[in-house]
């Protein structure tokens, strides 16, 4: 069911467009879609949507029913074949974002399916150089999640907290504002997954404080069936973190919940986190024989998957800590040479991985910054200089408007002056020509004007 949501969600485009063979993928794709991950009965219908897939050459139709195929693929041999089918599906198509999740799924195969880190790491730099292609912030998130996973293996934990809280605040925001079910969950597992790796990374450096609170945020959140494997991670935390506090019996509880919901989707390497942990406690209680079940337990998924965590290295020290090499010699040999090959595929795979991701991922990552700065930095400049010059305009404007008002008012006050001045003059005139007035007309026309005005 959980697949089927995401794939209408991805098919809503090509149905918008048309495209009768999606459609028809569509059709076949429902007979499975409720089909759990790793169900083997899903292949014969996707074998029939392939079939059709290449009759039709729909190359989007290909990429959506090889995604199937490694999806409902128990065996991770063939989830990695059918990943290389997605990519060569996915270059036909000419679509940058499909072609960069075709490479981001590979990447998640070796790395969930084989912890191959160095190969994951490859297709994660393929990813990531199409995913800055398009406007996909979802998948480029996805992308540095994936490398901060990389990163926290190789030890850079403060960097790799730094992606996992950056892709931690993108998830919850988008997670908030998600109506969709299957964009909310989406989101809701991106945001889980990157707050159990930054509780991963704050464990592994030592800082139990940070771990823990973040180990009780996920109590906020109601664990539903659909994110039963984030629980399973949660668990496991919450299970050491109670055995750095000595709380044995507590932690085993929660170790013990973990690994059966773990076991039940193949997730080896924290499997053996959670092995070792169970050993651990055990040891301390003093209950030999369970100590010796885990710590065989984690000597078993090694020599399977040959997958080195801090937990492998440390069990190996605690097998031949509890070994008497008088009386077990050759046990305590084969501790040893498993010790051995434990530090030499580190010794191998984490310079290349060191220099790679520094070289391709980091590089480009600050190239890209800078690229971002210096844009700021123009807009800023061009910004500048349009302030200045709206600045040296209103300067210029009120500097010629004060010019202009004492113009006005230096006006004023000589018009000001010269009223005064005509008033003074109006009045004190008549006063020292009121004698002088008469002489203006004959005496005669005096004396009618009077006798008239009688």
């Amino acid at each position: 069911m959980r697949r089927n949501l995401i794939l209408l969600c991805l098919i809503a485009g090509a149905v918008c467009t048309a495209q009768k063979p999606v459609l028809e993928y569509l059709d076949i794709q429902k007979k499975y879609s409720d089909f759990p991950e790793n169900d083997a009965r899903a292949l014969p219908y996707i074998k029939k949507s392939i079939f059709q897939g290449k009759k039709n050459n729909n190359y989007r139709h290909l990429v959506y029913a090889y995604e199937d195929a490694a999806y409902y693929s128990k065996n991770r041999a063939q989830k990695l074949l059918y990943s290389d089918s997605i990519i060569q599906a996915a270059k036909k198509t000419g679509n940058a974002g499909i072609i960069s999740k075709a490479f981001l799924a590979k990447g998640i195969v070796y790395y969930f399916n084989y912890r191959k880190y160095d190969k994951a790491l490859d297709q994660y730099i393929f990813a990531a150089a199409f995913a800055d292609k398009t406007d996909d912030d979802y998948l480029i998130f996805k992308i540095k999640y994936n490398i901060g996973v990389v990163k926290s293996y190789l030890g850079y934990h403060e960097e790799a907290v730094k992606l996992f809280r950056e892709c931690s605040r993108f998830f919850d925001s988008e997670m908030k504002n998600s109506s969709h079910p299957t964009f909310l969950y989406n989101n809701t597992r991106g945001y889980l997954n990157s707050i159990h790796q930054m509780i991963i990374s704050y464990r592994q450096s030592m800082q139990d404080r940070k771990a823990d609170s973040l180990i009780t945020l996920t109590n906020l959140f109601p664990m539903e069936k659909e994110f039963l494997q984030e629980n399973a991670y949660f668990l496991k935390e919450k299970g050491i973190s109670a055995f750095r506090h000595k709380a044995f019996h507590r932690s085993i509880e929660s170790l013990l919940a973990s690994a059966e919901m773990l076991k039940e989707k193949e997730e080896d390497a924290y499997l053996t986190a959670v092995y070792y942990y169970l050993a651990r406690n055990y040891h301390h209680l003093k209950k030999t024989s369970q100590t010796e079940v885990y710590l065989s337990k984690v000597d078993s998924l090694f020599r399977k998957n040959q997958t080195v965590l801090p937990e492998t290295r440390a069990a190996y020290e605690l097998l031949l800590k509890r070994t008497d090499y008088r009386q077990n010699a050759g046990q305590a040999t084969y501790y040893i040479q498993q010790l051995l090959k434990a530090d030499s595929i580190l010794n191998r795979d984490l310079p290349y991985l060191s220099a790679r991701i520094h070289r391709e991922y980091d590089t480009k990552a600050i190239w890209a910054e800078r690229d971002k700065l210096l844009e700021a930095k123009k807009w800023r400049d061009h910004f500048m200089v349009f302030a200045v010059l709206i600045i040296s305009g209103m300067a210029g404007f009120l500097t010629l408007s004060k010019k202009r008002e004492k113009q006005v008012l230096r006006h004023y006050n000589n018009l000001q002056r010269k009223l005064n001045d005509q008033t003074q003059n109006t009045i004190s005139a008549p006063e020292k020509n009121a004698e002088n007035r008469k002489s203006w007309y004959e005496p005669e026309i005096a004396e009618e004007i009077l006798e008239k005005l009688k």
